[in-house]
């Protein structure tokens, strides 16, 4: 069972959106310029060792932004049971219930979640169309669900096996040719026990404020990083002008900025590379740490926020304003400082703020 949170639009099928099972509370509206949702949960995070109760509240926004007609970047928050632990998700209060027919340009929501929970939280930044990061958003939290139950001794390995089922899905579901040019890199969190794991793919980043303190919990896969660049030069893949080239096709036309993404099947399916490698791989970088209360708070946003904003600023932004804002707005504030600096991409900004319990 889950509780999950995805891109806000108004529902007009009569139905609550607390009943299903596996909820989606909203469905992405692709029409939508702008698009802003927050939410809180209570004693998410607690521990029998040591480490106080602790509740977990999210903000979202995402902007289009005047570079594309559509948004490519898609989000979700899913809540879990944790592995072995078998209890129905707490209904949404009917403060938030009302709130569910609010508008498709914004919803607020609230998720209430116990100590045996677990928290995936997913931004994924498409490429070339929307299909392969609509499709990764879905499917990717259900997969990982499915290899924790069967064994969750080692969460880093069901990250990275989950991204690589994913692909696998996705391309096994491909009914059009079109789709073999769509991509998307990829940022998702597990928060399981006392742990926070990070897996990303391509230049969808994350960070963790740790005592004030600025630190980045994914790796950049592009050529600019020069163990990316060893790897893929190992592999026989082709690097030009700073970009990774088709292993077949001319590379200074058939390009891509990333090493690693999802999709891509032009560049990873031996009917178009000839069975060479292109170096692209689905494959994630992962860290894991110890959630202690000297976490502050998790920020993931697509490359729109960081091509513009470093780590550094936007620490700086969430911290003089997370006491008094709501994180919807902060990350609001985000994307226009983005704006400001020049971005023209599709952003979407997802903060988490971990709080202690005032019990």
């Amino acid at each position: 069972m889950a509780g999950d949170v995805q891109q806000p639009a108004s529902r007009n099928d009569g139905k609550s959106d607390t009943e299903p099972e596996d909820r989606f509370l909203s469905a992405f509206d692709s029409s939508a310029d702008s698009i802003a949702s927050s939410g809180s949960g209570v004693e998410v995070l607690a521990s029998a060792g040591g480490v106080p109760k602790r509740h977990l509240q999210y903000g979202v926004h995402m902007d289009r932004g005047p570079k594309y007609n559509t948004m490519e970047d898609f989000y979700r928050i899913v809540f879990f049971d944790e592995p072995t632990k078998k209890q129905p998700i707490p209904p949404l209060n009917s403060e938030v219930a009302s709130d569910l027919n609010r508008s498709s340009s914004e919803l607020e929501s609230a998720v209430a979640a116990s100590v045996e929970r677990m928290c995936t939280l997913l931004v994924c930044d498409g490429h070339g169309g929307t299909q392969v990061a609509e499709f990764c958003t879905s499917r990717l939290p259900h997969r990982l669900n499915e290899l924790l139950r069967e064994s969750s001794d080692d969460p880093p390995a069901s990250l990275r096996r989950a991204f690589l089922d994913t692909e696998a899905e996705f391309f096994q579901s491909i009914t059009s040719e079109k789709d073999h040019g769509v991509g998307s890199t990829a940022t998702c969190a597990l928060i399981l026990k006392e742990k926070l794991h990070v897996a990303n793919i391509g230049d969808t980043e994350a960070v963790i404020c740790h005592k004030g303190k600025t630190i980045k919990v994914t790796t950049v896969h592009s050529p600019d990083n020069a163990e990316e660049r060893k790897r893929v030069e190992a592999c026989g893949g082709v690097l030009t002008h700073n970009r990774l080239g088709h292993p077949v096709w001319n590379p200074r036309i058939m390009n891509i900025a990333v090493t690693r993404a999802f999709g891509d099947a032009y560049f990873k399916l031996e009917e178009y590379t000839g069975g060479k490698s292109s170096g692209l791989i689905a494959e994630p970088s992962i860290h894991s740490f110890d959630l202690t209360p000297d976490i502050e708070f998790l920020l993931i946003a697509s490359d729109g926020l960081w091509n513009n904003v470093s780590h550094e600023e936007a620490t700086k932004l969430v911290l003089s304003q997370k006491d008094n804002s709501e994180l919807n707005t902060i990350c609001r504030h985000l994307t226009e400082l983005a704006r400001r600096k020049g971005s023209a991409d599709n952003i979407v900004v997802l903060l988490v703020l971990f709080q202690p319990c005032k019990i």
